[in-house]
């Protein structure tokens, strides 16, 4: 596999020794580590040891702790990346560390998602877990919108944590998230290919309801022409009638780049065919 990984606005590379006094700094923040391993380190020469790990790590099985970099500042904000659970495996763990000034921004579930599509993808990986320490709020959040199913609970690193798993997309959430890649780059010819030719579709910026390819394709021409959506899938699950529902982040901008909208609702489709026949938008 390739590196660096890159989300919209993070880029995950192999650590350097560059990068071990902005680690360290991180690493050795005792909220920061609050429910990291085995809580911060003490020295940097602790730090460059774990950095070396890292690499040896990626050596011997292709993937690790991977330096998490903030595109826009290019400053090291943390570690994202894959790791033998507890060292030694077989199972393979998802993690992160991030600095406390980045907290709240949607670094975490970005960088995770990058970790699993690598994981799912070049890596080749049928499953990854998750450790949680119970108490911890906001990585409770974030394997939530990673999808990853609660399997009980394990002692690790010196405490009790919940156990998450994730394993392949299911063919839905493939085509769901190749829809939703597709609408954000303003492809319409391939949304518009993944739907049933009578497809029902709301009209949720005008009102009421839209059917077929063809008003469906008029609707975003009006809408790409007046307001600037961007739409992110964070969760699916599948509900009553075999539909799938679909936790998405939605910001929509003017074409000035003011922000109009920043929104979580839920899309709920329902599928035949392997095609979109109906979706609805529940507040």
């Amino acid at each position: 596999m390739e590196l660096p990984l890159r989300t919209p606005r993070l880029e995950l590379r192999p650590f350097t020794d560059a990068d071990i006094s902005a680690a360290h700094r991180i690493y050795s923040d005792p909220e920061v580590m609050r429910y990291v391993g085995h809580g911060p380190v003490r020295s940097e020469h602790e730090t460059r040891g774990m950095l070396a790990a890292y690499a040896a790590h990626q050596a011997a099985h292709g993937y690790s702790f991977w330096a998490l970099v903030e595109r826009a500042s290019g400053a090291l904000i943390g570690d994202a990346g894959l790791f033998l659970s507890q060292s030694i495996g077989p199972e393979v763990e998802v993690g992160y560390t991030l600095a406390r000034r980045t907290w709240g921004r949607g670094y975490a579930t970005e960088a995770a998602r990058a970790c699993l599509d690598a994981a799912f993808g070049p890596l080749g990986l049928d499953e990854v877990i998750a450790l949680v320490v119970p108490d911890n709020a906001r990585s409770l959040h974030v394997v939530a919108r990673l999808g990853m199913t609660p399997d009980g609970r394990r002692h690790a690193y010196g405490r009790e944590h919940l156990v998450f798993r994730r394993g392949r997309m299911t063919d839905h959430e493939q085509l769901l998230r190749a829809l939703y890649a597709a609408f954000n780059a303003r492809n319409v010819d391939a949304v518009i290919a993944a739907m049933h030719p009578d497809v029902d579709w709301p009209n949720a910026w005008e009102g009421g309801r839209l059917r077929g390819h063809a008003a469906v394709r008029d609707y975003w021409a009006r809408q790409f022409a007046a307001i600037d959506p961007h739409v992110e899938p964070q969760a699916f699950a599948t509900i009553e009638g075999g539909r799938i529902a679909v936790e998405v982040h939605q910001v929509v901008r003017s074409p000035a780049g003011d922000l109009l909208a920043d929104r979580t609702v839920t899309h709920v489709y329902a599928l035949r065919g392997g095609l979109v026949e109906r979706m609805d938008v529940v507040e």
